[in-house]
């Protein structure tokens, strides 16, 4: 707290736009260094770390982007480039978590793009884990950009690919959450709704191992089902797959968070044009009944 309020971040700014605006492209040392200085000293009081952002953001931010640029385009990998990228990840990954602050970074396209980037290079898992969250804290508190953040580039089958293919669990965890976010703007409901390859991840990762992803594809389909219009697609999606998970999870999943969430679904699934099909729907009405006794 001390470091940053005695002004030492609008120091090491400047001497990061000094090195980075030097015509070699031999300092990647300096930039790692300079880097790695401010991520220790945004380990400080989330409200010191965001009056910081919003004292000095404008400058530092683009400074940011242009030292992962400088490793994305560097003639071949170097010693320093990971190192360099990880630190940075974990200083928009604090950022972020200001409510004010990510409201400010969803505005930035070159930040969203190099985010994606990072999820869908070939760095480390933890930069990777730190640029999803940094997105799922994105999603989270810009509920106005939701819709946008679905619309921009790539973004989708980045976090569909992310789902279906990482090995790791707790990306799958950051995509998953991130879609969860974006499926309650309501514009946004009905983009994902029309997606059948969306829906197709929806339901592999409703068997994830994990508790937190399963909760999350659970959600994503209780809030796609908030609008009527989407439910006469949903319940014929794949001759009925939705529903047959919805009800599966009712009837065998442990936690009963997901059980809830998976009837609230149903419930929602439920109108003039879809009661016929569910109740013929083997199994369906049994595993209700079971459930409410």
């Amino acid at each position: 707290n001390v470091e940053v309020e005695s002004g030492l971040i609008h120091a090491l700014c400047v001497q990061l736009g000094y090195v980075l605006n030097k015509q070699s492209g031999k300092h990647f040392s300096d930039i790692e260094g300079l880097c790695s200085i401010l991520q220790l000293v945004y380990c400080c009081k989330d409200s010191v770390r965001e009056s910081s952002f919003h004292d000095i953001g404008k400058e530092l931010l683009p400074l940011l982007l242009r030292s992962l640029e400088s490793c994305n385009h560097a003639a071949e990998e170097n010693e320093w480039c990971d190192s360099l990228v990880l630190n940075i990840s974990k200083i928009l990954r604090a950022f972020s978590r200001a409510h004010s602050v990510s409201l400010i970074m969803v505005q930035s396209r070159d930040l969203l793009k190099s985010l994606l980037t990072l999820i869908n290079g070939e760095r480390s898992t933890q930069t990777k884990i730190e640029a999803l969250s940094t997105m799922k804290n994105i999603t989270f508190y810009a509920e106005e950009y939701r819709s946008m953040i679905l619309d921009l580039s790539g973004f989708l089958d980045c976090l569909l690919h992310v789902c279906l293919y990482d090995s790791d669990g707790e990306c799958r965890e950051c995509a998953s959450a991130m879609l969860r976010n974006i499926a309650f703007d309501n514009d946004a409901k009905i983009k994902m709704a029309q997606n059948g390859k969306l829906l197709n991840v929806v339901l592999k990762i409703s068997s994830d191992p994990s508790s937190k992803t399963k909760r999350n594809a659970v959600s994503i389909i209780a809030s796609l089902t908030m609008l009527n219009e989407n439910n006469f697609s949903f319940v014929n999606h794949s001759e009925g797959a939705i529903v047959d998970m919805l009800s599966g999870l009712i009837r065998i999943d442990d936690d009963s968070a997901i059980r809830k969430r998976a009837a609230r679904a149903l419930r929602c699934l439920c109108d003039d044009e879809t009661v016929e099909f569910l109740i013929n729907r083997i199994g369906l009405m049994i595993t209700l009944t079971n459930a409410a006794t």
